[in-house]
């Protein structure tokens, strides 16, 4: 598990004082048994003698009602879990197989039956994962669901199993759910069977019930529905109608709107400008709403002009759009960058330079940076329109504000970035924004730098790009 520092131990008794364990009723409590047997059958958990459950870690046990009128039990981690290093990892997404895909291509899913639970841990760990219910102590002697470390842990686990099968030439990816991609509905047939049997032979259990093991062309995935005939990805419809939910209320609570930029956010892969039709509710809700001061259950007044931006997500064709998978292919190239003095960018042969005004002159430097963007792609339209280009930057945040279709650090960045890609969306064009170092950046740098806007003569640019790379530094 990886602890930072030794977890304080607490005492049960202290746990059976909480507001949480004294409130449930009998319904819940009845459906927390349930599930507590399901555990002892699964050998997920155990219960712990009597003489030996007077410390250890305990985590609170409860459960909340689903909106399907269900009862779901919780195993609050969350305090634990401040106590564990986390480290990063390559996790399966879409974002990392999208382009791996290819049309045509025929799918099955295998769903792992409660995954985590086939990872042991270790002996002297499983006091730190108890729980108490009706003056009695149980623990997890396998991954719970929850820990912060679970999805790391079970990944690194399974790593070894997906080289096994990628080593028998079985295009596979896995997450809990394993997508396997083959080329024909034979060759998918064959390698579902060969994983199964891969996995029966280790212990893993499948969920049937859940799996789709019949080879097809339309699958979903990781929240999205894969097409394999039209070769795109777009949103499966439940997700959509849960979207949809929030036109129906022009006054909502804080934590509504909490919930639907969290529903905004994850559609972000299944279509090309996401996030861009999300700033606008975003900047309004961070001016309105501080989540470190306000009651999440504040209620917020939607204004009429932000309802009418809103509406976008409100009309089903956007949504069912999709994205291909292939990315698209960058034709056009626009270097910029900007000074205290001016801006300059060139595209091709073209070069083009200007001085800020002196109310833009007292903006920051990162301001300079995306306006300077915005300038280049405005004055090299002609050759941009209905392309995919390449923005190259040696400001890292600007090249994040673009890339991310902005952002919630600064509110006049993420004005500057919406209005870059209102206007590239306007005219066809989607921009990718890539960094380099300044001393790779030396013609936009130069060109930024000069001052010979409205002179008689000025020294000609490229001139002044040798000198700059024969003599780097000048003033």
């Amino acid at each position: 598990m990886g602890p930072r520092h030794h977890p304080v131990l607490v005492s049960p008794r202290v746990l059976r004082t909480s507001p949480v364990g004294m409130h449930q009723t009998q319904l819940f409590n009845l459906a927390l048994q349930t599930e507590i047997y399901n555990l002892l059958q699964k050998h997920a958990a155990e219960l712990v003698p009597h003489e030996y459950a007077t410390d250890g870690f305990f985590s609170r046990y409860f459960a909340i009602p689903k909106k399907d009128g269900g009862i779901r039990p919780i195993l609050d981690l969350q305090t634990l879990n401040r106590y564990l290093l986390i480290r990063k990892f390559c996790m399966v997404t879409i974002e990392t197989i999208l382009h791996l895909l290819r049309q045509g291509d025929w799918f099955t899913i295998i769903d792992l039956q409660d995954a985590y639970f086939h990872i042991s841990i270790r002996p002297h760990h499983h006091k730190y994962l108890r729980f108490c219910f009706l003056d009695t102590v149980y623990q997890f002697y396998t991954l719970p669901f929850g820990l912060s470390t679970a999805p790391r842990t079970f990944t690194k686990c399974m790593g070894p199993v997906a080289a096994y099968l990628r080593m028998h030439n079985i295009n596979i990816y896995q997450y809990i759910d394993w997508l396997i991609v083959a080329d024909s509905p034979e060759n998918a047939a064959h390698s579902t069977a060969f994983v199964l049997e891969t996995l029966r032979s280790l212990r893993l259990q499948v969920n049937k019930s859940k799996s789709h093991l019949h080879p097809s062309q339309v699958t979903e995935y990781i929240g999205t529905s894969i097409n394999s005939i039209t070769a795109r990805i777009t949103l499966p419809p439940q997700r959509i109608s849960k979207i949809h939910w929030f036109r129906l209320h022009r006054t909502v609570s804080a934590h509504h709107v909490q919930h639907l930029l969290s529903l905004m956010a994850s559609t972000t892969v299944a279509f090309q400008h996401p996030r861009l039709k999300m700033r606008s509710l975003q900047a309004w809700f961070l001016t309105l709403f501080n989540p470190l001061t306000n009651d999440p259950h504040k209620r917020l007044r939607v204004t009429p002009e932000l309802w009418q931006q809103l509406q976008w997500w409100t009309f089903a064709p956007h949504l069912l759009v999709g994205r291909p998978f292939r990315p698209l292919q960058l034709t056009a190239r626009v270097t910029t960058d900007a000074s205290p003095v001016g801006w300059g960018a060139s595209c091709g042969d073209h070069n083009i330079h200007a001085l800020w005004s002196r109310r833009e002159q007292r903006l920051h430097i990162n301001q300079l940076e995306m306006w300077a963007v915005i300038k280049a792609v405005r004055a090299f339209l002609p050759l941009l329109h209905g392309q995919a280009i390449q923005v190259v930057t040696d400001n890292t945040t600007t090249m994040h504000y673009i890339n991310k279709q902005g952002g919630t650090c600064s509110l006049r960045l993420l004005y500057l970035a919406v209005l870059l890609w209102e206007y590239c969306y306007t005219n066809h064009i989607f921009p990718v924004a890539v960094h380099v170092p300044t001393a790779d950046n030396q013609l936009a740098d130069a060109l930024s730098r000069l001052t010979t806007q409205t002179h008689e003569w000025e020294l000609d640019p490229s001139v002044f790009l040798r000198i700059c790379q024969r003599w780097r530094t000048h003033t």
